[in-house]
């Protein structure tokens, strides 16, 4: 089989996917915008090269004899752009097919433009001729790792997510899904919405978090304003990111958000992962010890 080609290889998701093709024994090449953070990948028997979706004219050389692309790309403006620069490349050099990373909020109409820019690039893909299979997660569930020191320090968290109930799911269950889509071929012209297996409110997920280091958590809806001007004056962000961050729950309308789907058991071959599971797992992180990140 040629090598499976990987996007946003130092990234969460990216990273978990080389993991999965790795334990598979699938020859993986990744592509790393300089040869910084990219040592670790080399050592687990990962190709590496140098490109970038942002400079269009790196893609061709980086793509050369790969089959088959598990694209993702940053949160960013340029996004569609990015993103077809890398499907117009495959279908040059003759890549099979790509499994993109979207998201289960993506529609041409949603009010989140993030959510716009993937429905975006999975038209774009669809119409470009290459096989293709569509991932489209819900909400993750590292995401709740960023409340850790608001956790450990004050045992709540606040985010506007009003009291809606998501189908959180683990990254590394994304990554079994897609490299299982690398992989078999039976997943092409597919789109799946991938999920865990229960839907929860944040409310509810500070209750598991609170079961798994012991003590009351509580999860305070915040007013979506004052949260996107706290993201760019505190954290630096730019308002666009802000804006994406603050109203993303206005992306899964209708209960979009509570869809639970079997696609994690019967495409990536295990039960999907529990958050009070995941909740324990990072224990030490939110009860302010050693950082879990991935």
């Amino acid at each position: 089989m040629s090598p499976v080609f990987v996007t946003g290889a130092t990234g969460q998701v990216g990273g978990a996917v080389l993991e999965e093709l790795v334990r598979s024994g699938v020859r993986a090449r990744a592509m790393v915008r300089t040869g910084a953070r990219s040592d670790a990948l080399a050592a687990r028997g990962v190709d590496l090269i140098i490109g970038d979706l942002e400079r269009p004219e790196t893609l061709p050389k980086a793509l050369e004899g790969v089959g088959r692309v598990f694209l993702m790309s940053r949160d960013d403006p340029r996004q569609p752009e990015m993103e077809g620069a890398l499907i117009e490349a495959a279908a040059r050099v003759g890549v099979e097919r790509i499994v993109k990373l979207s998201a289960s909020g993506a529609a041409p109409d949603s009010p989140v433009a993030l959510m716009r820019r993937h429905a975006q690039a999975e038209r774009h893909l669809e119409s470009s001729g290459l096989g293709y299979t569509i991932l489209r997660p819900q909400l993750y569930m590292q995401n709740f790792l960023r409340f850790g020191p608001s956790v450990a320090e004050e045992g709540k968290f606040a985010a506007p997510m009003d009291d809606r109930r998501f189908a959180l799911v683990d990254v590394r269950d994304v990554a079994r899904v897609a490299a299982a889509a690398l992989i078999e071929d039976e997943h092409e012209g597919a789109t799946y919405v991938v999920t865990g297996p229960e839907a929860l409110s944040y409310g509810d997920a500070a209750e598991a978090i609170g079961a798994a280091i012991g003590k009351e958590v509580a999860y305070e809806p915040a007013e979506p304003q004052a949260f996107r001007d706290e993201l760019v004056a505190e954290r630096g962000l730019p308002r666009w990111r802000a804006d994406e961050l603050t109203f993303i729950a206005s992306a899964y309308g209708g209960g979009a958000g509570d869809l639970v789907t079997d696609v994690v058991r019967r495409v990536g071959g295990e039960p999907p992962r529990t958050f009070a599971e995941f909740a324990k797992e990072h224990a030490d992180h939110f009860a302010g010890g050693l950082s879990h990140h991935m």
